[in-house]
């Protein structure tokens, strides 16, 4: 089985993030030039480390196989929690002024920004792939955001029909500020769980929107962690303590553990009672209040889970849920209070660092799974040779239909795709070959199909596309909204190639 690394990030202007082996402890490497606040942290696909900085308006990008930053986009305020799409397509951001950012990764651009929250947002979790995002506030409201209403291009903000998004769901029964949230697997009747202030979780349906459960605690929740199986909900404590809460019915009996109940389905969970008090065992071991919670495979024969806690105290605990005991503690960098921390599998490119650290040597680094080793001495070498694309984040997001062309580096048939349903007077009927967004110039359009000159393409085509115009009998080009035969009209960036 692959290795599990764990990620350990701090609130220290000139701090780093360590990354140690999740088994044995061992320090493997450090990114360094990170402060980060709680929920700042995250993956960007599989090849990058995205985390938002506590001290500055920015948020820094790292690559596994170097330990300096890669890249640093200065954004137009302080962000205090983002995450990533599993895919890596986007990357969402919630500033201090409860506003929300969509940005696109692998050009950089600012897709959208609205007004979530009228108080600063604090925590944001995608579920369902890239199809719906939730976001917490200060202001105490869940707020479930879908992706395809995000990104529709005609919701431009600059346009006098502009509404704002509204949220497919919007839960404010929480009285203090959300701090944690936790999805289960699936997309539209995914479980999510979330943890206030207040003392409180809840479970919720995310097709329905329905409240499942709640259960409220000694203290106030900080970070929330939901097991594979969906059967417990582990809840960061501010007192020190993590409670290991049940999302099935059934009792806590003796011994019992993660894989002792048979459940794991929504079904299942709307069995649960929605009222407070649920019984919850404690796990203690920390002298300062539990910032952050992971979950990771045990690598063990009889299979289960490792819960990971990050806490105040400067420590990381992995925990025994069996037991309820700590199997092996980690001290942070610099024994600085725990802010973030991640649990994945060691990946490929990561560098074991030049030397040990605490005593501990290189040579203790090198047990690692074949095909898992990333290069030596942390010198920046040996990365993948097509890594995803990633690009500096824009600060301000572009106004008009042609910004996309204009001043932000992308090239004109870049963008998201524009649907012509045929409706436009003179539209021919005939089957959609390519379909996408340029700068068509007037008069290049023909809805007979007659072809299109050598000395009439249009700039905006992409090469490939732009290659195959001049000469092509059956080839015609559209404009988006113009007249048949004129290509131009208010509408003249979007094209279409049809075959007539």
């Amino acid at each position: 089985m692959q290795s599990q690394v764990v990620l350990i990030a701090t609130g220290s202007a000139d701090g780093s993030i360590a990354a140690c082996d999740l088994q044995s402890g061992t320090h493997i490497t450090s990114y360094k030039g990170c402060g980060c606040p709680r929920k700042g942290l995250c993956t960007l696909g599989q090849g990058y480390l995205a985390a938002a900085q506590a001290h500055k308006q920015a948020i820094h990008f790292w690559t596994w196989h170097r330990e300096q930053v890669l890249q640093r986009s200065f954004v137009s305020e302080s962000i205090l929690a983002v995450a990533a799409s599993p895919d890596g397509a986007f990357l969402a951001g919630g500033g201090a002024s409860g506003t929300l950012y969509l940005w696109e990764a692998g050009s950089g651009r600012l897709l959208r920004t609205w007004a979530g929250h009228y108080k600063s947002v604090s925590v944001l979790l995608f579920v369902g792939g890239n199809s719906v995002l939730l976001s917490g506030g200060q202001d105490t409201v869940l707020s479930a955001w879908l992706l395809p209403e995000l990104l529709d291009p005609a919701a431009d903000p600059s346009s006098p029909a502009f509404v704002r998004p509204t949220p497919l769901h919007a839960w404010s029964d929480h009285t203090l500020p959300l701090t944690a949230l936790a999805a289960g697997a699936g997309e539209a009747a995914a479980l999510v769980a979330s943890g206030s202030a207040d003392r409180t979780v809840k479970l919720r349906r995310l097709s329905d929107g329905r409240l499942l459960m709640g259960a409220a605690l000694p203290a106030a929740v900080n970070d929330v962690a939901m097991d594979a199986g969906e059967q417990w909900l582990f809840a960061a404590g501010a007192d020190g303590c993590v409670y290991q809460v049940p999302l099935a019915p059934e009792p806590l009996g003796p011994g019992a553990g993660p894989s002792s109940a048979a459940f794991g389905s929504s079904a299942a969970a709307a069995s649960a009672s929605a009222t407070e008090g649920a019984a919850f065992r404690t796990l203690r071991g920390h002298t300062g209040p539990v910032s952050c919670l992971a979950l990771a495979p045990s690598g063990g024969p009889g299979g289960g889970e490792v819960l990971v806690s990050g806490s105040e105290d400067g420590t990381v605990r992995a925990w025994d849920l069996a037991s309820s005991q700590p199997l092996r503690i980690i001290p942070s960098p610099g024994k600085a209070a725990v802010t973030a921390l991640l649990v994945l599998p060691r990946p490929p490119y990561m560098a074991a660092a030049g030397g040990g650290r605490g005593g501990e040597t290189a040579g203790a680094l090198g047990a690692e799974p074949a095909g898992a080793g990333g290069g030596g001495g942390g010198s920046g070498k040996g990365g993948p040779k097509r890594p995803q694309p990633l690009a500096p984040l824009a600060k301000y997001l572009a106004s008009g239909a042609a910004a996309g062309a204009a001043g932000s580096g992308t090239a004109s048939w870049e963008g998201p795709p524009v649907v012509l349903d045929g409706s436009e007077a003179g539209a021919p009927s005939c089957t959609s070959l390519f379909l996408g967004m340029g700068a068509a110039a007037g008069g290049v359009a023909g809805p007979s199909g007659a072809g299109i000159g050598a000395g009439a393409a249009a700039t905006g085509l992409p090469p490939g596309l732009a290659a195959l115009v001049p000469g092509v009998g059956p080839l015609g080009l559209l404009g988006g909204a113009g007249e048949g035969g004129s290509g131009a009209g208010t509408g003249g960036r979007s094209w279409e190639a049809v075959l007539g």
